[in-house]
C-alpha cells in the first residue's frame, strides 16, 4: 500500500512539478536545475518508501541490526557515488540523483534478501488482504507522523519563500541551516524510536514503573545530546558554516540562523518524547496535536506574520520562537501524562494490598502447606526474592521469578506469612 501510494504522489509531483519548486522557492536561475534534480529525485522516493516499509517490518522482527546495516551501506554507497557521479561522468546534479537512486536500489536488495531468507514473517502478494479495519488500525497510529512530516516539508517551503525576498544569500543560508539542523534531530527521532515499542508494550502490560523508567530514561538520553549539540554549535557555528561556502554575505546570515535554531534545540527531545509515548499508547488525538504543533500550528503562522515586522530576522528566530509555544503545551500533556500513570499504578498496588487481605486469599495460602522442607525453601526463596524487589522497587520482577519457579504456591503462603500487613505482599500478583 505504501509503495502504490508513493507511486501515486510521484505521479502527481512529476506532473506539477515546476509549480511546486515555484511555490518552494526556486526563482527562474535555478529552475532547470532544481527540475532535473527533482524527477530523478522523485523516482528515488518511490524506492526509499519501499525502504522505509521494509525497514520498519524487520526492526519488529527484531533485526535492528540489520536495518541499521542496510541504511549504513546504502548511505556509504551515496556518499561514494556523488562525486564520481558529479565530476568525473560529469552528470553535474543529475549524477548526484542517479547517486541517490542507486544507493537506494542495493538498500532495498539487502532489505529483500533479509526478507525471502532469514526473516519469521515473511511478506508475500498472497497475503495482501487489506481491509478497512487494517486501515483504520494503521491511520490511528500513523496519522501524527503522516501530519508532522507534511508539515514538515510545508514549513521548509514556507520558510525558503519568506527568504528569497531578501536574495539567494538568505535562501543558500537557510538551506545550510536545515541540513545542519536535521542532523541533529534525526539522532533524537533515533532514540524516540526505540522508545516507542517499549513504551507500548510496558503500558498494554501495566508494568507502569518500568514505563516510568523508559520515559525518564530517554528524555536523560535526548535532552542531554540537544544540550550537547546545541554547545557545541555555538562554540564551532563559523567553522561550520565555513565548509559551505566563502560568500561572506551567506555566512553572515547562516551564522545568525543557526545560533537561531540552537536557542530552543534542547527542548526538541523533550518535545518529540512525549508526542512519541502518546502514540506508542494510542493516543492519537493528543500524539497529532503535539506532533502539528511545532512546525504547524505554531511556526506556520509565525513564518507568515513575522517577517512582516521583523523583516529577515522574522525569517531566521520563527523556529525558535515556534519551539516555546510547542515546550509549553508540551509540558501541559507531559503533566496529564504522569498524573494518569502514577494514578493508575497507585490503583494496582492498592488493588493488590486490598486483595492479600481477603479471606479468599488466606484460604488459598493455608491450602498450600507441604512438608515443613518444602515450606522452609520457600520461605528462603521468598526472603531473596524480597531482597531483589527492594534493590529494583520493581513488583514485576517478583512475578517473573514466581512465574518460573516451582515454589509458586508455596511462595505465595512465604510472603502473607513473613509480611502480615502487605507491605511487600506484591506476590499476590500470581492469585490476581
Amino acid at each position: 500500500t505504501s509503495v502504490m501510494l508513493a507511486a501515486l504522489i510521484a505521479l502527481v509531483c512529476n506532473a506539477f512539478l515546476p509549480d511546486i519548486l515555484l511555490f518552494m522557492g526556486a526563482n527562474e536561475e535555478m529552475i532547470s536545475l532544481a527540475e532535473s534534480y527533482g524527477r530523478l529525485f522523485i523516482i528515488s522516493c518511490v524506492i526509499g518508501t519501499l525502504n522505509v516499509s521494509m525497514s520498519n517490518i524487520i526492526v519488529s522482527q527484531g533485526a535492528s541490526k540489520t536495518s541499521a546495516s542496510a541504511m549504513i551501506i546504502g548511505s556509504i554507497v551515496n556518499v561514494a557515488l556523488d562525486p564520481l557521479f558529479i565530476y568525473t561522468f560529469n552528470w553535474g546534479v543529475e549524477g548526484a540523483a542517479w547517486a541517490t537512486i542507486l544507493s537506494r536500489i542495493i538498500t532495498t536488495i539487502i532489505y529483500i534478501r533479509f526478507i525471502l531468507s532469514k526473516a519469521e514473517v515473511k511478506v508475500s502478494f498472497a497475503l495482501f488482504a487489506p481491509t478497512i479495519r487494517i486501515y483504520a488500525d494503521i491511520i490511528k497510529i500513523g496519522i501524527s507522523m503522516l501530519f508532522l512530516q507534511l508539515l514538515q516539508t510545508l514549513s521548509i517551503s514556507l520558510l525558503q519563500k519568506a527568504a528569497v525576498k531578501y536574495g539567494a544569500e538568505a535562501v543558500a543560508a537557510v538551506g545550510i541551516v536545515l541540513k545542519i539542523v536535521t542532523l541533529g534531530t534525526n539522532v533524537v527521532f533515533g532514540f524516540v524510536k526505540g522508545l516507542q515499542p517499549m513504551a507500548g508494550y510496558n503500558y498494554g502490560a501495566g508494568n507502569f514503573q518500568r514505563l516510568r523508567e523508559a520515559v525518564c530514561c530517554s528524555l536523560i538520553l535526548t535532552t542531554s545530546f540537544c544540550v550537547l549539540w546545541s554547545i557545541l554549535i555555538v562554540i564551532f557555528t563559523s567553522p561550520i558554516i565555513s565548509c559551505f561556502g566563502k560568500d561572506e554575505t551567506m555566512q553572515e546570515i547562516a551564522r545568525i540562523a543557526l545560533r537561531a535554531n540552537t536557542i530552543m534545540f534542547f527542548t526538541f527531545g523533550f518535545q518529540f518524547v512525549y508526542s512519541t509515548l502518546y502514540m506508542a499508547i494510542g493516543r492519537a488525538r493528543q500524539s497529532l496535536l503535539l506532533n502539528i504543533g511545532r512546525q504547524g500550528l505554531f511556526f506556520i503562522p509565525i513564518i507568515l506574520l513575522l517577517p512582516s515586522y521583523w523583516e529577515l530576522n522574522g525569517v531566521l528566530y520563527a523556529q525558535p520562537i515556534a519551539d516555546v509555544f510547542a515546550t509549553l503545551m508540551t509540558l501541559f500533556f507531559a503533566v496529564r501524562i504522569h498524573k494518569e500513570i502514577g494514578h493508575k499504578s497507585h490503583l494496582t498496588t492498592e488493588n493488590l494490598l486490598r486483595l492479600i487481605q481477603t479471606e479468599e486469599f488466606k484460604t488459598l495460602i493455608s491450602s498450600c502447606s507441604t512438608n515443613e522442607q518444602e515450606q522452609k525453601a520457600s520461605e528462603n526463596f521468598m526472603k531473596r526474592i524480597i531482597d531483589l524487589c527492594d534493590a529494583e522497587d520493581d513488583a514485576i520482577s517478583l512475578f517473573r521469578i514466581l512465574r518460573y519457579t516451582r515454589f509458586r504456591l508455596q511462595t505465595l503462603q512465604a510472603v502473607y506469612l513473613m509480611d502480615g500487613k502487605g507491605k511487600k505482599c506484591v506476590g499476590a500478583t500470581m492469585c490476581h
